[in-house]
């Protein structure tokens, strides 16, 4: 929609409203005021609110009569004073208008683009943002299209909570919270579902001393030590797209050669909008020179896999296409990558746990299975390396040894999963994944393959009963309670310059069920 649409919707009735957003008031309620960025800020009742609370606030829209309605409102319910504590102009979010000094404050509120405006318009934020400053996002979440009301209906303008941290954690900053939650909206019958983001970039002195005093620092004994459950602890993706490449890697695989670029953009889109990730992968140990390499992208709903090949970059935009399709359509698995594909995170630039605690793994479980075996990039979890994703099933292990590797995947072939070093399918997101963890604990041991999702409903902001349709040996309709907690913060991964809470994910009632029609 374009902003002379934009200029009919606001001009065609009196304002929205003139209360800050639920999410926005209670991140940015404690806050001690300074300059704060509102892009989007569409009739201003986030930037008047703030405003009241003593910030000086530059509010951008692209409606000029959005940007009226802020100067009206301004003047209507700011002393005179603080009136014009409110700068509010006529821009577009993706395309910002110089602004001089950075913000202790940038808010993105219900912001809704496309995967690559949207890109752009985080990197400008964070950029924008000072050190000690944050960004709070607060959009409809993409789970909002079936489980809630309102907003876009339009998947390519919704993004996972997860996902919009996953894009500000690569731009630097520190995301404090990704959740997904509850709004109650009235004369609905339903809540409607927002993703609620907030990320720092940590002050200068602060990273300065805790990298000087972490240097030594190792996530997966730390993890060990506080107890921290593994259950529910694996990146909630649906779809991999897996690119052999010998190295070396960057510390994000997007930036590894030859992807860089355009082919770049066009996966981070293709991801964003398929619930996807990108892994690169290689074998373990000296391998010989290969002119041609393997690629796959792997459907974890369906257990399907597409392969192909590739010689020069070029050859990478029908990797591309296949992951940007509908449907996966299945290919014959090649002689040299039998399935199922194991995939062990042993991305030293990224983290030191996943070289020292994921290589000897990847070897190990190679001595037995030499061709299915895969060195990858980053999984997500540094601190329970040593992390093992097995395709197409998409079950995560983490914190593997070399004394208990074999074992432990030779029970998930002969159709035990170990749910003591599960940390769940990445197909699903958290609270499924506690409950299919908790399903197989049980009345297991099962295969994967045994476990079906039929329904999740939210039934708090942080409690979900979730519904399960299983085959044998585990009951045919499971019922599951769970409730997300947040554990004390602590430094999540050996590079880390900040302490970030984590939360966990716990069954507090499984029950069998009645055939229900």
């Amino acid at each position: 929609m374009d902003s002379a649409a934009w200029d009919k919707r606001y001009a065609a009735g009196p304002r929205w409203s003139s209360a800050p957003n639920q999410w926005v008031s209670e991140l940015c309620a404690g806050l001690e005021p300074g300059r704060a960025l509102d892009l989007g800020a569409g009739e201003g009742r986030n930037a008047i609110w703030l405003a009241q609370a003593g910030w000086e606030v530059v509010a951008l829209d692209f409606s000029p009569v959005a940007v009226e309605r802020i100067r009206e409102a301004a003047a209507e319910h700011l002393d005179e004073d603080a009136v014009g504590s409110v700068d509010a102009r006529v821009a577009n979010a993706v395309d910002l208008p110089d602004l001089d000094g950075a913000f202790d404050l940038v808010l993105l509120s219900y912001l809704h683009l496309p995967g690559q405006l949207l890109a752009k318009a985080l990197t400008d934020a964070a950029h924008r943002v000072a050190p000690g400053g944050r960004v709070v996002v607060v959009a409809h979440d993409r789970d909002n299209l079936e489980q809630g009301v309102g907003g876009p209906q339009d998947p390519e303008l919704l993004l996972p909570a997860s996902r919009v941290g996953e894009m500000l954690a690569a731009l630097g900053l520190v995301v404090e919270l990704a959740q997904v939650r509850q709004r109650q909206v009235e004369d609905e019958g339903a809540p409607a579902l927002d993703a609620v983001v907030l990320a720092s970039r940590p002050a200068l002195e602060e990273v300065a001393e805790e990298t000087a005093h972490d240097s030594d620092f190792r996530c997966s004994l730390a993890s060990l030590e506080r107890h921290e459950p593994i259950t529910a602890s694996a990146p909630h993706v649906r779809r991999w797209l897996l690119i052999e490449h010998p190295g070396p890697w960057e510390r994000e695989a997007i930036d590894t050669e030859p992807l860089p670029g355009e082919l770049a953009q066009r996966i981070r889109e293709c991801a964003d909008r398929r619930g996807g990730r990108l892994q690169l992968i290689r074998r373990p140990g000296r391998q010989p020179e290969r002119v041609e390499r393997l690629w796959a992208v792997v459907d974890t709903l369906a257990r399907v896999t597409t392969w192909g090949v590739w010689r020069e970059p070029g050859d990478l935009e029908a990797a591309v296409a296949a992951f940007d399709v509908d449907t996966v359509v299945p290919t014959p698995a090649p002689p040299v990558a039998p399935e199922p594909l194991m995939l062990v995170c042993a991305h030293a630039k990224h983290d030191v746990c996943c070289a020292t605690e994921g290589r000897p793994v990847a070897e190990r479980l190679a001595e037995r299975w030499r061709e299915n075996v895969w060195q990858t990039t980053h999984l997500a979890g540094d601190r329970f390396a040593a992390n093992l994703l097995l395709l197409p099933s998409g079950v995560v292990y983490g914190r593997l040894e070399t004394d208990d590797c074999v074992d432990i995947v030779d029970a998930h072939l002969g159709g035990a999963v170990v749910t003591t070093h599960l940390r769940g399918l990445s197909a699903h997101p958290k609270p499924v994944q506690a409950a299919m963890t908790a399903a197989l604990a049980e009345h297991g041991p099962a295969p994967s393959a045994a476990l079906g999702l039929k329904a999740v409903r939210q039934t708090a902001d942080d409690a979900w009963t979730v519904e399960l349709a299983c085959a044998a040996p585990l009951p045919e309709h499971l019922e599951a309670d769970v409730v997300r907690t947040e554990r004390p913060a602590d430094y999540l991964s050996c590079a880390a310059v900040r302490t970030k809470v984590a939360e966990d994910y716990t069954v507090t009632s499984l029950r069998t069920t009645p055939d229900q029609p």
